[in-house]
């Protein structure tokens, strides 16, 4: 399959995957160049198809990249909405849906899940477990926690394979029991090693559509921080 790049078309509604009358070439291909592009954990729901204002192609909004597919299926063109020339035209707004939308496409299975009681807010944070700043949010994890925030942890692309960092996160994201196994690197014990089929590769993909590299947050309203603030700037934001 041929891949190209081109400049942003325009954000129009969109409607699901599997609404007809896509063709099956380009559901198929679609989804082939999903797996090619590493984000293997995407969550079909939150893929949307429709027929592009140009002749004989469709589109599809996948977090923050735009998929444009001839309807033979033989060609798929990616575009980063965030990252393209014409990001600056964007409202915050746009961009704040843009980010929530990207995360929909992850499945919750693929995270690490800290639930309140009652669940007031929900953070998202793409974490590096060998940064002052993830140490800073997880030492404040309990004052969240009573305060009704659910926290999501994801993996940061700074955890990328060719860092020591990766066997360690490698080893958190396939132990059975995620949060054990993560408060065990953070005390720095030694953890045990293990491989397994991984969601790592989406979230970084998903981190990377988004402009995110080290420990970042990503709130309920689509505000992103890309890097921890202060617990009173975090809690005033989350109230707004």
């Amino acid at each position: 399959m041929r891949f190209f790049c081109l400049g942003l078309l325009f954000l129009i509604p969109h409607f699901s995957l599997y609404a007809s009358p896509i063709p099956h070439e380009v559901k198929t291909a679609l989804m082939q160049e999903i797996r090619d592009f590493s984000a293997l954990q995407v969550m079909p729901n939150y893929i949307k198809l429709k027929p592009s204002h140009k002749k004989q192609t469709y589109q599809a909004l996948i977090g923050a990249y735009m998929f444009y597919i001839s309807d033979d299926g033989k060609f798929v063109i990616r575009d980063n909405y965030l990252a393209s020339q014409h990001a600056q035209s964007l409202s915050e707004r746009k961009k704040r849906a843009i980010r929530l939308n990207a995360l929909k496409t992850l499945n919750e299975n693929s995270m690490i899940i800290f639930t309140p009681q009652h669940i007031k807010h929900t953070i998202t944070a793409f974490i590096d477990i060998k940064q002052n700043s993830f140490n800073t949010l997880h030492h404040h994890l309990n004052k969240l926690l009573k305060m009704g925030v659910k926290v999501r942890y994801l993996v940061a692309p700074s955890n990328s394979v060719t860092t020591r960092q990766h066997q360690k996160v490698m080893a958190i994201w396939c132990a059975h029991n995620r949060k054990k196994a993560l408060k065990t690197v953070i005390k720095r014990q030694k953890i045990r090693t293990k491989k397994c089929y991984h969601p790592i590769t989406a979230h970084h993909s998903v981190a990377a559509s988004l402009g995110i590299k080290d420990t970042s947050i990503i709130l309920d309203t689509g505000q992103l921080y890309k890097s921890v603030p202060t617990m009173n700037k975090l809690l005033s934001a989350l109230r707004q």
